[in-house]
């Protein structure tokens, strides 16, 4: 069996990505994408198959008339579980999902509570794990921010200040991520459109609610603090409904950013403004928006995303 101590991490992680963003792949074409030799690509295949990362999936025809052996990310070589914390102006909502790699919803349920703190949300993890024990790494989402684990603001007043990631440490000993909701949905944003690298999420609950997420570069942009997107603070005075609020942040966002595209999401804009054409922008500053829909549906796409990532690095 090949040692970890005889292969470099980085390497092991450089062809781990690979499988890890889909398909099926031969030696020759992780040795061309990862820029590592044959033999040391042939180290790490050895290794990830002896760990069942991965599996051989078949043979594909080669030019020289030889046939490369195939390999794909093994599905149940553990599961992403994700935790999705909502709002509710009456009750608040958890829902827990456990995912194969392959992207398919292994188990998922949900449960509401008044208070909804650390007990009820511990508990609803506590059911995901003994539920799935394939589970090696959670996915969280919540209407707040977080730092370090410690949740520093939150919708849900009665998370606003605990130390979620200690608490998760503590008891459960897995690795964990926890993110914004609204980063999260960007994130599920930029997986839809994969060859755009540079894009913004708006969401707009509310008039005074408002959140966006920012991706740079492909890379979730999170601030010095865990706290970029809070757009709801920019002093835009003169925007008095949600469509002229929309329009000006959109403008101060390609403004600041330059972004290929902005999505924008809306509980309060009735209709479907046509806001590529009404940004007060020169050319070169203006971007395309889209409409989106399914707000939910990003955030999951966001939380699988969010622990694929986080797979590639233990």
């Amino acid at each position: 069996m090949a040692g970890i101590s005889d292969l470099k991490m980085e390497n092991i992680r450089d062809v781990r990505a690979c499988f890890y963003t889909g398909g099926t792949w031969t030696k020759n074409q992780l040795s061309r994408k990862t820029g590592l030799s044959l033999a040391g690509t042939t180290n790490v295949l050895k290794y990830l198959l002896e760990k069942k990362e991965i599996l051989q999936s078949g043979k594909a025809a080669s030019k020289a008339g030889r046939k490369s052996k195939q390999y794909i990310l093994n599905p149940d070589s553990c599961h992403i579980g994700t935790v999705k914390i909502m709002y509710g102006r009456w009750n608040h909502n958890v829902e827990i999902a456990a995912m194969r790699l392959n992207g398919e919803c292994m188990l998922s349920e949900s449960a509401g509570d008044t208070l909804c703190d650390s007990a009820f949300l511990m508990n609803m993890i506590r059911i995901l794990l003994k539920e799935d024990p394939l589970i090696s790494v959670l996915a969280i989402s919540l209407p707040g921010t977080a730092s370090n684990g410690r949740i520093e603001t939150c919708d849900v007043a009665a998370l606003e200040g605990i130390d979620l990631g200690t608490m998760i440490d503590q008891e459960f000993n897995v690795p964990y991520m926890i993110e914004n909701d609204v980063n999260t949905a960007c994130i599920g944003f930029g997986s839809d459109h994969p060859d755009i690298r540079n894009l913004a999420l708006i969401y707009q609950p509310e008039m005074s609610l408002t959140g966006c997420g920012i991706m740079i570069n492909g890379t979730l942009y999170n601030g010095c603090r865990h706290a970029a997107g809070e757009i709801k603070h920019m002093p835009l005075r003169e925007a008095n409904d949600p469509v002229s609020l929309m329009q000006a942040q959109i403008e101060a966002l390609c403004a600041v950013l330059n972004p290929e595209m902005i999505g924008w999401y809306s509980d309060v804009i009735i209709g479907d403004p046509d806001f590529s054409a009404r940004l007060r922008l020169p050319e070169q500053l203006k971007c395309e928006t889209v409409k989106l829909s399914g707000f939910t549906e990003l955030i999951d796409r966001g939380l699988f995303g969010i622990g694929m990532r986080t797979l590639v690095y233990l």
